[in-house]
């Protein structure tokens, strides 16, 4: 396969995750709007809560197995087979951990209510555990087609239930209700729509060679989640359940683009890299491209985001939601920096070399708990700051490290590359700003600041010359140029 095919075949999975995720964030979107409506901030605190040992709970049951079927080029049946198998005994044991643990968590958070809540939500560790090795599977064929459909439906009906619990007057429950649902759905369609079925079959030899791999990204994993949802814990603990739900809605809101397009860029690199990990001209040249093609769009997206934050919570969430504007708008900026951080460390786990992605994983979440210790006792804000500045260092001094190492492609040498991306997005940025003077934050401000934004960034980046922008326009161009061609 050469680079031109690799690059559409990237561009295609790239492009049908981005529809799976759009579909699936928008949906959920609109869902959390009419819920955000109906249901008050405290009660999604105290679901808020509990995210992080249902994230601990996920990373435990993939156990690392899923990303180390994508990576081993010629996995058997064998092992797909003892993966299965073991995914479903650590889902049944983590449930019943959860039902005996749940009242010390409620103990922690002094919130009774807890308890039930974490017993229920238990049941979602046995309903994933059945559909790991099937989305793995899918991953390694860079069939997000399939997977867009499964998320979409799953989220829509799941997501019907909990607005129609919500109505009927099920408070918390409903939010509870719709996430099991979810998780429910989206195994059952995975089973559907991959064909594969789990034989009587299982080698704990393969097992521990998959592991090899896995146990690395394993405790990168749950190191990542507690890491991601430390600010849950502390907020939590130290805060009221509003304040949790403040900071969640405005980390939702700034997630949304971050989910739709680098985290879908990472879904579809992993296995691309891994096909040509050997080949470091390849990989290189492929790698670049997609750095450049994200944060042409992620950077400008956020920019767009921090200045539609205020019309954007106010006429969608209401006034109750006010507070999270001050959180969306600090967020953003770690938005900017978290396409450089995924692209960096996939292409060094695509190359096979997990223990030192958990090194680098090691050493930075240590670099941010510092940071964290330190902010900790001031408000949310001054947490949020915290963790944009350790962020900067880490991108820059450790993520890039084995970049430059291995592809002799350095921090310092990507930033110079998204110069042109950058001043396009101040230049973008200025525009919007006088815009949201005289908008205001109203529906009008929401329809106006981002279509004035996206036309300078545009103009900007043609100017500029922003490379992945004169790429996409040289597509277009080709694209009617057949068509009128095609006509004549």
């Amino acid at each position: 396969m050469n680079d031109e095919q690799l690059l559409k075949r990237t561009a295609y999975g790239f492009a049908w995750s981005v529809v799976e995720r759009s579909g699936t964030q928008i949906s959920q979107l609109i869902i959390s709007i009419f819920l955000a409506r109906i249901l008050s901030p405290e009660l999604f605190g105290l679901t808020g809560m509990l995210t992080v040992f249902m994230a601990i709970g996920q990373s435990i049951i993939d156990s690392g197995f899923g990303s180390a079927l994508i990576q081993k080029k010629n996995h058997t049946l064998i092992d797909e087979c003892s993966v299965f198998y073991f995914n479903i005994f650590i889902g049944i044991i983590l449930a019943i951990l959860m039902y005996f643990f749940a009242p010390v968590i409620a103990h922690f958070f002094h919130q009774e209510a807890l308890t039930s809540l974490a017993r229920v939500l238990a049941i979602n560790f046995v309903i994933n555990s059945f559909g790991i090795v099937q989305t793995a599977l899918l991953t390694k064929d860079v069939d997000f087609k399939t997977q867009s459909r499964i998320s979409i439906i799953s989220s829509v009906a799941s997501g019907a239930i909990g607005i129609i619990c919500a109505y009927s007057g099920c408070g918390v429950w409903s939010l509870v209700v719709q996430s099991i649902s979810g998780n429910f759905f989206r195994t059952v369609l995975v089973w559907y729509s991959r064909p594969w079925r789990p034989k009587w079959l299982f080698d704990i030899n393969s097992l521990q060679k998959l592991f090899s791999f896995g146990s690395r990204l394993l405790l990168s994993g749950i190191i990542d989640t507690l890491y991601n949802n430390i600010f849950q814990i502390i907020i939590g603990r130290m805060f009221s359940p509003a304040n949790l739900a403040f900071y969640n809605r405005a980390n939702q809101l700034q997630q949304v683009p971050i989910q739709l397009i680098s985290t879908s860029a990472k879904r579809v690199t992993y296995p691309i890299y891994s096909m040509i990990h050997d080949d470091k001209e390849r990989l290189l040249s492929i790698f670049r491209k997609t750095l450049l093609t994200v944060t042409a769009i992620t950077i400008p997206v956020m920019a767009v985001l921090y200045f539609t934050a205020e019309p954007l919570v106010i006429v969608f969430y209401t006034t109750k939601w006010a507070n999270s504007i001050v959180y969306l708008k600090l967020l953003v900026f770690l938005g900017v920096l978290y396409p450089l951080h995924l692209v960096n460390l996939n292409v060094l786990l695509a190359q096979g070399h997990s223990d030192k992605y958990f090194r680098l994983e090691l050493l930075k979440k240590l670099l941010g708990l510092t940071v964290l210790s330190f902010t900790m006792k001031y408000k949310i804000e001054v947490m949020i700051v915290g963790q944009i500045i350790s962020s900067f260092f880490v991108y820059f001094f450790i993520n890039s490290h084995y970049t430059k190492k291995y592809l002799g492609y350095s921090g310092f040498r990507q930033a110079k590359d998204l110069l042109p991306t950058i001043l396009s997005t101040i230049l973008a940025s200025i525009s919007m700003y006088l815009v949201k003077r005289l908008s205001g934050n109203g529906m009008v401000g929401l329809i106006v600041i981002p279509s004035v934004g996206v036309i300078a960034y545009l103009i900007a980046a043609k100017l500029l010359r922003v490379e992945a922008v004169m790429q996409l326009e040289e597509i277009l161009l080709k694209r009617m140029h057949k068509g009128n061609y095609g006509k004549d």
